[in-house]
């Protein structure tokens, strides 16, 4: 059995040792070449401006797809054609298992998307020429991280709110001013509506219960604010993601040059389907960046990071304003107790009484 220069030199196989495998010369070539695939890779993600970090997370994340096989005891010696056939059935990365694997991890068996346009970020091509080297795969990402399904909530965590009786011109910037409680996982703006979902279950819940007790208020117009149909669902790898990065829908740019204006950085994330830029203020050198979403923030990160532009700068995520804890409102009650004991104090007296004499009395 011979093998081409560029391969490893085979070891020989022995039948009598416990810790050699005995595989055809097609499927031995196969796995150095997968192995180069994958170095090339990461090389590739790592002078493209991906961060080493977030490769092993993605890496480790899906290794649970591939369970370790058990090692027998001894080597056991098989036909060509037996084990060709053997490690067709078993092999993972068949055609068979590669598609069974992507519907896994495109539809967990906790929902089934419905995929909406106005709610779910939707992978689109980028614009002819522009240099968006993880743009399609940071956004497929986006896809697979947050998607959303009508869930019981016997089953799921609630975190989507929706917020209806808007005043026509409300922003998205107006709803970061009175939103409170927790971290935004994402926001969408409607005509008189907009949908807020909460990374923290919990912090939707007290904001809710806060808005019913105390009453939201928009340019000086009450909204109501209930549960929304549809709920985000928060994947395990974006958790980790925000964990580990610490990752808000917020972005600053450090040290900024004088040619990252406003508009420039605008044009730059326009292609980013779904993205909203909800305010873009400079302060002294740094540049801060709010945006409607998470997945949105890291999709636009990765790719201001892939453009020659950026590189000479450091792209950092900054806290959600609307992370600040809910004021409590003063009870309406304490203010009427107060206005009683004032006016109580208040002496009734008769302005006209010096006018009478004695005579008159």
């Amino acid at each position: 059995m011979t093998f081409t220069n560029s391969l490893p030199t085979p070891v020989e196989v022995e039948s009598n040792r416990g810790d050699v495998v005995t595989i055809p010369l097609c499927e031995y070539e196969s796995l150095i070449q997968s192995s180069r695939e994958y170095l090339s890779l990461r090389q590739a993600l790592l002078a493209g401006g991906a961060h080493e970090d977030n490769i092993d997370v993605l890496v480790n994340s899906n290794l649970s797809l591939f369970p370790p096989q058990k090692r027998p005891n001894t080597a056991t010696s098989l036909t060509p054609s037996r084990v060709r056939n053997d490690w067709r059935t078993q092999n993972p990365f068949s055609t068979t298992s590669q598609t069974k694997i992507a519907n896994l991890v495109r539809s967990p068996k906790e929902f089934r998307p419905k995929p909406r346009s106005d709610f779910v970020p939707v992978a689109r091509s980028p614009k002819p020429g522009s240099e968006t080297l993880f743009d399609v795969d940071a956004q497929e990402e986006v896809v697979e991280a947050v998607q959303e399904e009508v869930q019981d909530a016997t089953r799921h965590e609630h975190r989507t709110l929706l917020l209806t009786g808007l005043p026509s011109s409300t922003t998205l910037l107006d709803l970061t001013k009175v939103v409170r409680g927790g971290a935004i996982l994402q926001m969408y703006h409607g005509d008189g509506f907009s949908r807020v979902s909460f990374v923290d279950h919990a912090a939707a819940e007290s904001f809710l219960h806060h808005a019913k007790e105390d009453g939201i208020y928009v340019k000086g117009q009450k909204v109501s604010v209930t549960w929304n149909d549809r709920q985000a669902y928060l994947s395990e790898s974006l958790a980790r993601r925000i964990g580990i990065c610490e990752a808000t829908r917020n972005l600053v740019i450090r040290f900024h040059k004088p040619y990252m204006t406003a508009e420039s950085i605008r044009d730059d994330l326009e292609h980013i389907h779904n993205l909203e830029v909800v305010s873009i203020r400079f302060s002294k050198e740094h540049c801060f960046i709010s945006l409607n979403a998470i997945p949105h923030a890291l999709t636009a990160r990765s790719c201001m990071h892939s453009r020659q532009k950026y590189k000479c700068v450091s792209i950092e995520f900054y806290p959600d304003e609307c992370a600040q804890p809910i004021r409590p409102m003063p009870a309406k009650q304490n203010h009427n107790e107060a206005d009683r004991d004032e006016k109580a104090t208040i002496k009734l007296c008769n302005r006209f009484a010096a006018l009478f004499t004695d005579s008159e009395g």
